[in-house]
């Protein structure tokens, strides 16, 4: 496979078409935007900065979750973070600023986390890939990989053909480059550095972070009931929501606020 012919707007076509057919996004999007706007209530005003979408699906949503609100829309602004070159393309399309920097020695993102709450945010979600993908060794990386794309593959499996094209998307688009980052690459060339939820809590809880508990599972669950597909799972651990495939946690979502001293 010549990835480089991957482009971007194909890499965009596959995720619009992994949000439309399976929960993984949207659940990303729904319990990060709850999160947003229970922190927001009662503020005229409010600045989201996002470190790391490539998109601006998640947005809308939330837009329309303050209209609707019964005191009425605050002023938002969102800034969006992102090393590309071309800004024009900036409304559909970010650069991912999160998981490079996620090293082994992880000194990068404390320095992140530690920039981050000098900011004083009201909350800072996280959505993430609930795997270890950031181990120095090829062997774990490859049977990591090998147990967590098994569960996705697995899911498109209940609810897709082998041969639709819509699926070969996904897969040869979306998750290929992905997966060759993963276990192909070393050193700054590996960009997909994906961590557990439990190794996120303690990044967080050093750099000064408590989580605050997520309590949107009674609509995530209405939203899983739309998906045709039995096997979804969906869990809490220690305040944070993961979401998976018969048991296996997929994406994990969180949300967090400066702790008190």
């Amino acid at each position: 496979m010549d990835m480089p012919l991957i482009n971007r707007e194909n890499k965009l076509e596959a995720f619009q078409l992994l949000y439309q057919i399976t929960p993984y996004i949207a659940f990303g999007f729904m319990a990060a935007n709850e999160a947003i706007f229970q922190a927001s209530q009662g503020k005229n005003s409010i600045h989201i900065v996002d470190l790391g979408m490539q998109h601006t699906l998640q947005w809308s949503s939330l837009i329309r979750a303050f209209v609707s609100s019964p005191e009425g829309p605050p002023m938002v602004r969102i800034t969006g973070l992102t090393d590309n070159e071309d800004n024009s393309k900036l409304q559909t399309s970010m650069n991912v600023l999160l998981h490079k920097y996620v090293k082994e020695s992880r000194g990068n993102l404390k320095e992140i986390l530690l920039s981050v709450k000098k900011l004083s945010p009201t909350a800072f979600t996280v959505v993430e890939q609930d795997t270890n993908h950031n181990g120095p060794f090829f062997l774990g990386r490859f049977l990591e990989s090998l147990h967590y794309y098994s569960a996705i593959f697995d899911s498109l499996e209940a609810c897709m053909p082998r041969n639709s094209q819509q699926r070969m998307k996904i897969e040869r688009l979306h998750f290929a480059e992905e997966i060759l980052n993963i276990v192909a690459y070393e050193g700054p060339e590996r960009i997909e550095r994906h961590e557990r939820v439990d190794q996120w809590r303690r990044q967080l809880g050093r750099a000064g972070f408590q989580v605050m508990p997520l309590k949107c599972t009674s609509q995530i669950r209405m939203m899983l009931s739309v998906y045709d597909c039995d096997g979804y799972t969906l869990s809490s651990e220690k305040g944070n929501l993961l979401l998976g495939w018969k048991g296996r946690p997929v994406i994990m979502s969180s949300a967090w606020q400066v702790a008190s001293v």
